[in-house]
C-alpha cells in the first residue's frame, strides 16, 4: 500500500499537469485565433484590437493594451478589458475613443524599459516595484504587469502590456507565451503595413496613370481639333470642311432640299503681303474670317480652303437666296477695315456661287466636288470681270 505522502505528491503533480494542460490549450487557442485574422480585410487599429481580444478570451488576465512607437513616444492605440472583449465585434466604446491616448517615453516605466532594452519586462508586484509608472485611468496600478516588446527584424514596433489585479499572478508560462505571441503579432503588423503601403502605391500609381490618360485624351482631342481647325482664323480647314460638305450634299439630294456653295477670294491679297508684310496679311485674314462668322448662320458650314480663299456651304439655301447672301458678304467686306500699326487696310472680295440642281446631279451622278467646281468657275469669272462682285454659275 502506497504511503499517504506519495499519494499527496501524485495528486499535486496531477493537478499541476492539469493546469499546464489547460494553459497549453489556452495558448494554442490564442495562436489559432490570431492566425485566422486576415490582414487584407482589416485596418491596423482593428487588426490589433482583434488580436488583443484573441489573447484576452483564452488567457486569465484583467486587461491588455498595445502601444505603438510613433517617433520617440509609445502611444496607446487600443486596449481591451475582460468585459469589453465579450462584445460581438470587439468594438471600442465611444467614450474610450474620445479619451486622449496615453503616451510613454522610451525608457519610462516598465513599458518604456521593455522598449529601451528590447526585452520582456515582468513586474510581479507593481505596488512595490520602482519601475512601474502609473498614468491616467491606471493611476492606482494593477497587481502585476508584463510588458513585451514587439520587434520586426530587430526594429521596435511597439510594446504589448498584460495586467492582472493580483500580484505574482503571471508565471514563466505567460512570458514564453508573450514571446511567441508578439513575434506573430509583429509579423502580422509588418504584413499589414506592407500591404497597405502597396495598396497606397498602387492607388497613387493608378491615379497617376488615370491623370496621364486624361491628359493624353485631352491632347488627342486638342490635336484632333487642331487638325480640323485653321490656327490663324479659327475656321474649319479644308480637311474638315470637305467631308462635312459631302454629307450635307448627300442629305440634300436624298430629301430634295436646297443647297448652295460659295467660294470667296480676297482681292489683291498678295499686294497686302508684299506692301505691308505677312503680319498685316494675317491680320486681314483674321478680320475677314471674323466677319464671315458674324454674317453666317449656325446651319452654314464655313471654312478656309487655303491662302486667301474661303468657302461657305449654305444648307437649305436656293440659287436666289445664295446670291443675296453673297451680296451681303461683299457689302460687309467693303465696310471692313483692319488696323495694322498706324494703317487702316480695306478689303474687297470676289465670290462665286453655285446652287444644287437636283435633277442634273442625280442624272450625272454628282458628288459635292462637282458643285464646288461650278462655284470655282464662277469665282474666276468674277475676277475676270473686275473683282469685288458676285457671279453665279450656269449649268452646262
Amino acid at each position: 500500500m502506497m504511503p499517504d505522502s506519495f499519494i499527496g505528491e501524485l495528486k499535486s503533480a496531477g493537478s499541476e499537469l492539469g493546469v499546464q494542460f489547460i494553459d497549453l490549450i489556452g495558448s494554442l487557442s490564442t495562436m489559432h485565433e490570431l492566425m485566422r485574422l486576415d490582414v487584407r480585410l482589416l485596418d491596423e487599429r482593428t487588426l490589433v484590437r482583434h488580436a488583443l481580444i484573441a489573447l484576452m478570451r483564452n488567457q486569465d488576465m484583467e486587461r491588455c493594451s498595445l502601444f505603438l512607437l510613433q517617433g520617440e513616444r509609445l502611444v496607446n492605440v487600443t486596449g481591451v478589458d475582460w468585459d469589453e472583449c465579450a462584445e460581438p465585434l470587439g468594438l471600442e466604446p465611444a467614450v474610450r475613443q474620445a479619451v486622449s491616448p496615453l503616451e510613454f517615453g522610451v525608457g519610462e516605466g516598465v513599458m518604456g524599459r521593455a522598449a529601451q532594452t528590447r526585452k520582456l519586462q515582468h513586474c510581479r508586484d507593481c505596488k512595490n516595484d520602482d519601475r512601474f509608472a502609473a498614468k491616467g485611468e491606471a493611476a492606482t496600478g494593477p497587481g502585476c504587469l508584463i510588458s513585451a516588446p514587439i520587434l520586426s527584424g530587430g526594429e521596435l514596433m511597439g510594446v504589448l502590456n498584460i495586467s492582472h489585479p493580483h500580484a505574482n499572478h503571471f508565471t514563466e508560462w505567460h512570458e514564453r507565451l508573450l514571446d511567441v505571441y508578439c513575434a506573430l503579432l509583429a509579423l502580422m503588423l509588418s504584413n499589414s503595413r506592407l500591404l497597405h503601403q502597396l495598396e497606397g502605391a498602387v492607388h497613387a500609381r493608378t491615379l497617376e496613370l488615370q491623370q496621364a490618360l486624361d491628359e493624353a485624351r485631352t491632347l488627342k482631342q486638342r490635336f484632333e481639333a487642331l487638325s480640323f481647325v485653321d490656327e490663324l482664323t479659327g475656321l474649319y480647314n479644308r480637311r474638315y470642311l470637305m467631308p462635312q460638305a459631302q454629307t450635307a450634299f448627300v442629305r440634300a439630294l436624298r430629301y430634295r432640299e436646297p443647297l448652295s456653295v460659295m467660294l470667296l477670294d480676297l482681292d489683291y491679297f498678295k499686294s497686302i503681303n508684299d506692301q505691308h508684310g505677312h503680319a498685316a496679311g494675317d491680320e486681314v485674314l483674321s478680320g475677314f474670317a471674323a466677319m464671315l462668322q458674324r454674317e453666317s448662320r449656325e446651319v452654314d458650314i464655313l471654312g478656309r480652303m487655303g491662302g486667301e480663299e474661303f468657302a461657305i456651304v449654305a444648307t437649305v439655301t436656293d440659287a436666289e437666296q445664295v446670291v443675296k447672301f453673297a451680296e451681303r458678304l461683299c457689302q460687309a467686306a467693303r465696310a471692313l477695315t483692319v488696323g495694322v500699326d498706324a494703317l487702316r487696310l480695306c478689303v474687297t472680295v470676289s465670290i462665286g456661287v453655285a446652287a444644287l440642281d437636283h435633277d442634273l446631279a442625280q442624272r450625272e451622278g454628282w458628288a459635292f466636288d462637282n458643285l464646288l467646281a461650278q462655284a470655282d468657275r464662277a469665282l474666276y469669272q468674277a475676277k475676270r470681270e473686275g473683282r469685288d462682285r458676285v457671279v453665279s454659275s450656269s449649268f452646262p
